[in-house]
C-alpha cells in the first residue's frame, strides 16, 4: 500500500474555477481536424508491464477536475509514472454515467470505461517539455529531481460503443522519464494553448501549477 499523500483543494482549486487513469504507449493516426489519434494500450497496462505494479493515487477532486497519481510500488516507495489533471466534459452522458460513478470513487478511468464495454482513444492535442517541480520530485520518490525536463501530453479522451462515440474529458499527463519520454524540443509555452480546446487548456493550466505544488504531510 503507498503512502497517501495529500494536496489541498485550496492550492488547485483557482485552477478547477478557470476550468489526472489514463492512456498509454501510442501508435499515432492523423485526423481530418490536424489533431493526432492514438490507439494504445492502456497507461495502467504499460505501467504493470514494464515497472510490475500499477496502482491509482487520487489526490485533489471536484465535481469537475481530478488530480491522480498512477504509481509503480517498489519496497516501500510508490513513485509516480504519471500525473494526470482530468477535466471532465460536463454534464456527463447517461450512457457513462455507471462508470463515471466509479471513476469519481477514485477507480482507474481507462481501465473502467473498457470494463463497462467502451474503448478509448486518445485524441492529442499537442505534446511539450515542462520542468518538474518540487512536487513531482517528491511524488517520484526522489528519482526526477527538480529541473528534470519531463514530457507532458494533453488530448481528449474519446469513448465509444457501437455507434456511440462520445468526448468524456480532457486530460493533461505528465510522465516520469523512465515511463515516457518525447522526441518533441518544443517546451510547454504560450503558443502551446494555441492548438488547445477550453477544456483542454483548463487541464494542461491545472497540471503545471500541480507539478510544483508543496507536499502536505
Amino acid at each position: 500500500m503507498c503512502p497517501m499523500r495529500f494536496i489541498t483543494l485550496d492550492l488547485i482549486r483557482p485552477f478547477f474555477l478557470l476550468t489526472l487513469g489514463s492512456i498509454g504507449w501510442v501508435i499515432f493516426a492523423p485526423t481530418s481536424y490536424g489533431e493526432t489519434r492514438e490507439h494504445t494500450l492502456l497507461n495502467s497496462d504499460q505501467i504493470m508491464q514494464k515497472f510490475g505494479s500499477y496502482g491509482v493515487e487520487v489526490l485533489a477532486q471536484s465535481s469537475s477536475v481530478r488530480l491522480a497519481n498512477l504509481y509503480s510500488q517498489h519496497d516501500q516507495f510508490a513513485i509516480c509514472r504519471t500525473l494526470a489533471v482530468t477535466r471532465f466534459h460536463e454534464p456527463t452522458p447517461s450512457s457513462l454515467a455507471e462508470a463515471d460513478g466509479h471513476i469519481r470513487q477514485g477507480k482507474s478511468i481507462g481501465l473502467t470505461l473498457k470494463a463497462a464495454g467502451w474503448s478509448v482513444d486518445k485524441h492529442v492535442a499537442t505534446e511539450c517539455l515542462a520542468p518538474a517541480g518540487k512536487y513531482f520530485e517528491a511524488l517520484t520518490a526522489g528519482t526526477v529531481p527538480e529541473g528534470t525536463e519531463i514530457t507532458v501530453r494533453v488530448y481528449t479522451l474519446r469513448t465509444t460503443q457501437g455507434e456511440q462515440s462520445l468526448d468524456y474529458a480532457a486530460i493533461a499527463e505528465a510522465y516520469h522519464p523512465e515511463h515516457i519520454t518525447s522526441e518533441s524540443s518544443q517546451h510547454c509555452t504560450n503558443e502551446t494553448w494555441q492548438h488547445l480546446s477550453q477544456l483542454e487548456a483548463e487541464a494542461l493550466s491545472a497540471l503545471l501549477k500541480s507539478l510544483d505544488q508543496n507536499v502536505s504531510s
